[in-house]
C-alpha cells in the first residue's frame, strides 16, 4: 500500500492545518508530490477553497500554487463515490469524539478557573505586605545611616584634637615647673568651660571643633604646626577610647598644653632656629637623593647606548661576512664549472672518432644478451621475448631502492656490454661533443628497452617505490649509457670479462 495507489485516496492530515479543513481529506492520486518507501506517509497539495468547491476541483490537475500538507494514506479506491463515503464516515466519527472530549473537559475548566482566581487574590495580598515591609526597612536604614554619619564625624574630630594635644606634651615638657603650676589653675577653668560647652553642643548636634581648633592655634607660636607629623590625619589615637565618656584624659592634655605668654615669647626664638635647621637638613637630603637618581639614570642610559652600539657593529660585521662568503662560494663554483667544461672538451677531443659503419643500424637484436629462451632464464614480462637470468633478476630486486636503480641494474642483464659502450637509447645524433662524434650512434633494441621501462615502472608501483615514472626511468637509463661511453679502455675490458664469466657460469 506504500507505492501502488488507485485513482482516489483518503488521507489523514498529520501536519498543522487550517480550521476550515477537516481531519480526513479525499484527493486524486495526481495531487501527491512525495511518497515514503517504508510507510504510507505522503506530501500532497491541497487547494485553499471551500468544502463545496473541492468536489468540483477534484478532477483537475495539481497546481503548484496550492499549499502543501503532510499526511497518512488511510484508504484507496478507483471509484469517487466510495472515497467520499469513507471520507464522511471518518470525519463524522472524529466530530463525535471531539464533542465528548469537550463535554468532559467543561467541569475541569470550571475548577481551574476558581483555583486561578484564588491564587490571584493571595498573590496580591503577599505583594502588598512585601511593599509595606520594604518601605519600613528603607526608612529605618536611612535613619541608621544618618546616625552613623554623625557619630563618625564626631569621632574624627575628637581624634584629631587628641593628636594635637598629645603632641603638644613634648613641647611643654621643656617649660619651667613654676610657670606650669601657675597656669594650671587658669587652664583647668577654661577646660571645664569648654567641656560644658561641648557637652551642650553634643546634645544639640552643633559642631564646635572649629572653635577649639582656632583657640589651639592661637595658643601656639608661629611655625609650631610645621613640626607636626603628617600622620596626624589618621584616626588612631594611642591611649584613648572614643566610646568612653570619661573626660579626665582631655583635662590632663589641655592643662599641660597651656603655657604663659612670657614663656611663649622666650621660647619662640629657639624654636624658629630649630625649624630653620630642620629645613636645611631636609633640603640637603633631597638634593643628595636627586643627584644620586640623576647619576644612576645617566649611567644606565650610557650602558644601554654602548650595548646597542656593540650589537649594531656585530650585525654589520655579520652582513659583511655573509657577503664575503657568498662571493667566495660564487668564485669557487665558477672555477669548477670552467674546469668541468675544459675537462669535457679534452676528453671528447682525445677520443677517437666513432665509426658507425661497423654496426648495422637496421638490425638491433645483436644488442640483446640472451636472444632466445634457455634453462635458468626467465621472461621479464610475458609475451615480450626478453629473457633475463633468474639469479641476476633477484639480485637486482634486492639491491635496488627505487625504480631508476632497478632499471640501471637490469641494463647489464638484458644488453651486451659492447652495445652499452657504443649504443644510445634511441639511436639519435649526440647534442654536444667534438666534431668527430657527430655521427649517429646505433640504438638499443626497441622491444627490449620498452619492456625494461615498463617492468621497472610496474614493479616500482607494486612495491611502492620512489621515482616510478617513465620519464625518470628513461632519463636515468640515458645517463647510465653516457657513463658507459665515457669509460676508459681498461675499465671497459674489466666489465667485458665480468659479463663473459657470469655468462659462462650460467651456461654451465
Amino acid at each position: 500500500m506504500a507505492h501502488k495507489y488507485e485513482k482516489f485516496v483518503v488521507i489523514k492530515i498529520l501536519s498543522q492545518r487550517n480550521d476550515d479543513l477537516e481531519q480526513y481529506v479525499c484527493i486524486p492520486k495526481t495531487w501527491i508530490k512525495v511518497k515514503d518507501c517504508d510507510n504510507d506517509d505522503v506530501v500532497f497539495g491541497y487547494p485553499s477553497e471551500q468544502r463545496d468547491n473541492i468536489a468540483r476541483l477534484i478532477n483537475q490537475s495539481l497546481d503548484k500554487r496550492w499549499p502543501t500538507l503532510f499526511g497518512e494514506v488511510v484508504h484507496k479506491t478507483d471509484s469517487q463515490k466510495d472515497a467520499f463515503e469513507v471520507l464522511k464516515n471518518k470525519n463524522s466519527g472524529e466530530e463525535h469524539k471531539t464533542e465528548d472530549q469537550s463535554e468532559k473537559s467543561k467541569p475541569e475548566n470550571k475548577k481551574t478557573k476558581a483555583t486561578f482566581e484564588n491564587e490571584k487574590s493571595s498573590s496580591k495580598k503577599i505583594k502588598r505586605k512585601r511593599k509595606q515591609t520594604d518601605s519600613g526597612d528603607k526608612t529605618q536604614n536611612k535613619q541608621a545611616k544618618a546616625k552613623r554619619s554623625k557619630d563618625d564625624e564626631f569621632k574624627l574630630q575628637l581624634s584629631k584634637l587628641m593628636k594635637m594635644l598629645l603632641k603638644g606634651k613634648d613641647s611643654d615638657r621643656h617649660e619651667s615647673p613654676s610657670s606650669s603650676s601657675s597656669s594650671e589653675e587658669s587652664d583647668t577653668e577654661e577646660s571645664e568651660a569648654e567641656e560644658s560647652e561641648s557637652i551642650s553642643n553634643e546634645d544639640n548636634d552643633i559642631p564646635t571643633t572649629s572653635r577649639r581648633s582656632a583657640r589651639a592655634q592661637s595658643s601656639k607660636p608661629d611655625g609650631y604646626y610645621r613640626h607636626i607629623d603628617d600622620s596626624s590625619d589618621s584616626d588612631y589615637v594611642p591611649g584613648y577610647d572614643t566610646n568612653s565618656k570619661n573626660k579626665s584624659t582631655v583635662k590632663k592634655g589641655r592643662s599641660k598644653r597651656k603655657v604663659s605668654e612670657s614663656n611663649r615669647s622666650n621660647q619662640s626664638e629657639p624654636s624658629d632656629n630649630n625649624e630653620n635647621d630642620d629645613v636645611d637638613i631636609s633640603d640637603t637630603n633631597l638634593c643628595q637623593i636627586n643627584d644620586e637618581v640623576h647619576n644612576q639614570c645617566r649611567n644606565f642610559y650610557t650602558e644601554v647606548n654602548d650595548s646597542f652600539k656593540k650589537t649594531m657593529s656585530i650585525l654589520d660585521n655579520a652582513v659583511n661576512y655573509f657577503q664575503q662568503v657568498k662571493e667566495e662560494v660564487s668564485k669557487v663554483s665558477g672555477k669548477k664549472s670552467k674546469d668541468d667544461r675544459e675537462r669535457f672538451k679534452k676528453f671528447s677531443e682525445s677520443q677517437p672518432p666513432f665509426d658507425a659503419s661497423r654496426y648495422s643500424t637496421g638490425d638491433t637484436k645483436w644488442t640483446i644478451l640472451y636472444p632466445g629462451p634457455c634453462p635458468g632464464l626467465v621472461e621479464l614480462m610475458p609475451r615480450t621475448g626478453v629473457y633475463v637470468s633468474e639469479e641476476g633478476l633477484n639480485e637486482c630486486k634486492k639491491t635496488s631502492k627505487d625504480a631508476t636503480t632497478l632499471a640501471r641494474a637490469l641494463l647489464n642483464e638484458i644488453f651486451k656490454m659492447e652495445a652499452l659502450f657504443v649504443c644510445s637509447f634511441t639511436g639519435s645524433v649526440p647534442k654536444r661533443g667534438s666534431m668527430n662524434n657527430l655521427k649517429a650512434r646505433p640504438g638499443l633494441d626497441v622491444k627490449a628497452r620498452e619492456t625494461l621501462v615498463c617492468y621497472a615502472k610496474e614493479y616500482g608501483c607494486e612495491e611502492n617505490m620512489d621515482k616510478a615514472d617513465k620519464v625518470r626511468i628513461t632519463n636515468s637509463i640515458k645517463n647510465a649509457l653516457q657513463k658507459y661511453h665515457s669509460l676508459g679502455n681498461e675499465e671497459k675490458k674489466k666489465l667485458l670479462k665480468k659479463q663473459a664469466s657470469s655468462k659462462v657460469n650460467f651456461m654451465k
